[in-house]
């Protein structure tokens, strides 16, 4: 229900911008812009949509237009950086990072990876070499929404493409719902915190992170928010560690639902995670020194 009252009013905004020629407008205005990610001019109303309510919104706006593949993929690879960041940056300054170095990485590190993804696929396709990695949804599957004619017309498309949307991806969410409520009730969580450690040492984080990064990648920075909240009060982590995990997270979270929601849409699985995951390695490390974006932290008595 939460689902339905946030994408389809979004849905039909932007369908209806589009059918009265609003879109079209905006998209020549901004062309310029989005053409440095070879993106349409009109890619700018969802990817903003995303920046600001997040992923189902996102999806919901870019139902309304015809994108190909790549891209599908490029918004999607900058969306998963940056999105919902209202909500996202309030969890990230509750739990220790101030909401302005989560914002500016963020916002910084989606043009980033977005400039990556672009033109590394324009390089591969310009050398007729294969360029959608490990994409699983074939490339027709463009909005049927039309753009002339009645009301009508294109209230019948566009609940036609919204419903669809809609059930391929409730069927995601409840399949994403029913694993993640399985991991925790097994008590898998803290086994994976164990066996991720490893891990964190290339992602340049400590250790002590190993909890409530793997929050982050499974429930996400909202959906996880809560727990993270909790875990950030009863832990003892060091300032710059405590930056770095929001860094990384803020960069390349929630690896599971929301790359399935991308993947099931038609974004290539490799480049909406791979430079994610690269560029987070990177801004770590480099803000090491850096000493903006540091927060004291209260003492916590009987932390572990």
């Amino acid at each position: 229900m939460l689902l339905c009252k946030l994408m389809l009013p979004i849905s039909l905004g932007v369908g209806l911008l589009r059918w009265t020629g609003v879109l079209q407008s905006i998209g020549r205005v901004l062309s310029p812009a989005m053409a440095v990610f070879h993106l349409p001019g009109e890619a700018a109303v969802p990817l903003v949509t995303g920046y600001l309510a997040g992923i189902y919104a996102l999806l919901g706006a870019m139902a309304m237009i015809p994108l190909e593949p790549t891209a599908v993929t490029v918004m999607g690879a900058m969306a998963l950086v940056a999105h919902n960041l209202i909500i996202e940056t309030t969890v990230q300054d509750r739990t220790g990072t101030p909401w302005w170095w989560v914002l500016l990485v963020r916002l910084v590190s989606s043009l980033i990876v977005g400039l990556i993804v672009a033109w590394s696929l324009t390089a591969l396709q310009s050398r007729h070499l294969p360029t959608l990695w490990l994409r699983f949804v074939p490339s027709e599957a463009h909005t049927a929404v039309p753009t002339t004619g009645g009301l009508s017309p294109f209230f019948s498309g566009w609940l036609r493409e919204a419903l669809r949307l809609m059930v391929k991806i409730i069927l995601v969410v409840t399949a994403m719902m029913i694993g993640t409520e399985w991991i925790r009730a097994r008590g898998y969580l803290e086994k994976l915190e164990r066996a991720v450690r490893p891990l964190l040492s290339f992602l340049g984080l400590s250790r002590t992170v190993a909890f409530p990064w793997l929050t982050a990648q499974i429930l996400g920075v909202t959906f996880g928010g809560g727990l993270l909240i909790e875990e950030m009060k009863v832990r003892v982590i060091e300032e710059k560690d405590v930056r770095a995990l929001h860094t990384s997270i803020g960069i390349s979270h929630s690896l599971l639902e929301d790359t399935i929601l991308l993947a099931a849409v038609g974004a290539s699985v490799f480049w909406i995670i791979v430079p994610r995951l690269l560029v987070a390695v990177v801004i770590v490390r480099l803000i090491r020194p850096v000493p903006w974006g540091l927060r004291r932290r209260p003492a916590v008595d009987g932390a572990s």
